[in-house]
């Protein structure tokens, strides 16, 4: 019994060795997936292009007019500035002041019309062309009024 024991052993063991064999394969190591970031793409923005339009030297833009003696906007011109810009309530005052920033000298805004005035603005006086022949003493403010006032509505 003893040799059937052992032969009985060996083809136990055997069909252990087997099994394990045929049930088990090599275990692979799997890598992990690489990330690749992707820069997302830029937003395009849509350019509407519109037509062309007429440049009109006389036309408003919001609260301001840049005014220039030589477009012939106002008749008379009457300031020596020759270039410059008006305002209605350049900060918010809300109260119709309009006033003039010269080009030559932008840290100046100079009162055109009493609210202006009473809002602390300066006198135009210094830069306000007198009348070449004398009556009035100086030129019109009416024209640049007139143009500064569409601006406050």
């Amino acid at each position: 019994m003893e040799p059937m024991r052992k032969i009985l052993g060996l083809v136990s063991f055997a069909l252990l060795l087997a099994g394990c064999a045929v049930n088990s394969e090599p275990v692979e190591e799997v890598a992990e997936p690489e990330v690749v970031e992707v820069a997302p793409e830029p937003e395009v923005e849509e350019v509407v292009v519109e037509p062309e339009a007429e440049y009109d030297p006389c036309s408003t833009n919001g609260n301001l007019f840049i005014i220039r003696a030589e477009d012939n906007c106002l008749e008379p011109w009457p300031l020596d500035s020759a270039s410059g810009i008006l305002y209605c309530n350049p900060f918010g005052e809300a109260n119709d002041s309009i006033v003039y920033q010269p080009d030559e000298d932008p840290g100046i805004y100079y009162a055109l019309n009493g609210s202006a005035l009473a809002s602390g603005y300066p006198d135009p006086d210094p830069i306000w062309l007198d009348n070449p022949d004398g009556t009035p003493p100086k030129v019109s403010l009416g024209a640049i009024s007139l143009a500064a006032l569409k601006l406050c509505d």
